[in-house]
């Protein structure tokens, strides 16, 4: 979900909400999108864009908890933002799982599956260079 807004009076803008001596903590919250899940499926990521009428954008994003841990979500947003601030992005990061060899990462595999689904079969998959094999 995107939604794109503006906000405030014409003497109002960025500057004017953060450098407030009290925050105007409503006024704030509106600047963020509302992402309620009251039933699945549900949106799991809400970006606002906020365009102030004095001057200045700002983003707001809310994200369901269980998705990202907070490492992936910093990543994510220090990327998304790294153009508007003029900055080159950071590598993208690896998710090739072979880069990492452990001796025994079948054995621990299955040590976690039985661990959290102890009910489920198991089925071994060998991929041959030729065909697809079910052991």
């Amino acid at each position: 979900l995107l939604a794109i807004c503006r906000w405030g009076r014409g003497d109002s803008d960025a500057r004017a909400l953060s450098a407030a001596e009290r925050h105007d903590v409503p006024a704030f919250l509106r600047l963020v999108p509302s992402l309620e899940a009251p039933e699945l499926p549900a949106p799991l990521l809400a970006v606002q864009v906020t365009r102030f009428v004095g001057g200045g954008d700002g983003g707001g994003v809310a994200v369901q908890h269980a998705v990202p841990d907070g490492q992936s979500f910093w990543r994510f947003m220090d990327a998304w933002s790294a153009p508007a601030l003029g900055r080159p992005s950071a590598p993208a990061p690896v998710f090739d799982r072979s880069a990492i060899v452990h001796p025994m990462a079948a054995a621990m595999a299955q040590r976690i599956l039985r661990k959290v689904t102890p009910e489920l079969p198991l089925i071994f998959i060998e991929i041959c260079s030729s065909s697809l094999r079910i052991c």
